[in-house]
């Protein structure tokens, strides 16, 4: 009983430990950089919604999209992932904001990220295959964003 009230206390810690964490400075200017390319705007408006790691981007007083930050587990490690959706919650981004893995930093290939964007995060799960030599970052990216919808 103890070990299964254990193991049901460190699934639930992990689960939550996806949606929680910041951006340095210069990780949210890039991330604010990297938006504006995506809707080719600038002097965007963030403003928070009711989950605080989901930020409503807001052009003309329309919403036209929303960014999630996003923490997985590497191998050893944290590392941080920023979600840009379009307002109907089409992936139209992933960017890996911070990767301190000294293994599997090939997920932070834009190519490989590239297969994400256009899912749905309301009606689709991500069919992405892991990358060999960084599977558990690969597979950890892929539950982050199942979670994020």
């Amino acid at each position: 009983m103890k070990t299964s009230l254990i193991y049901f206390i460190l699934t639930i810690t992990s689960l939550l430990s996806f949606a929680q964490g910041s951006l340095t400075q210069p990780q949210e200017k890039k991330c604010k950089n990297i938006i504006e390319k995506v809707f080719n705007k600038t002097g965007l408006q963030y403003n928070t919604t009711q989950d605080k790691d989901i930020q409503r981007i807001v052009s003309n007083n329309k919403t036209i999209g929303y960014y999630s930050l996003m923490n997985a587990k590497g191998k050893i490690g944290w590392f941080k992932i920023i979600i840009i959706y379009s307002s109907d919650l089409t992936i139209k981004k992933v960017y890996i904001a911070e990767y301190n893995e000294t293994r599997g930093g090939e997920i932070t290939n834009p190519k490989y990220l590239s297969k994400y964007e256009g899912l749905n995060a309301k009606t689709q799960k991500p069919k992405v295959d892991a990358i060999s030599g960084a599977t558990i970052s690969s597979n950890s990216l892929k539950k982050a964003i199942e979670l994020s919808n």
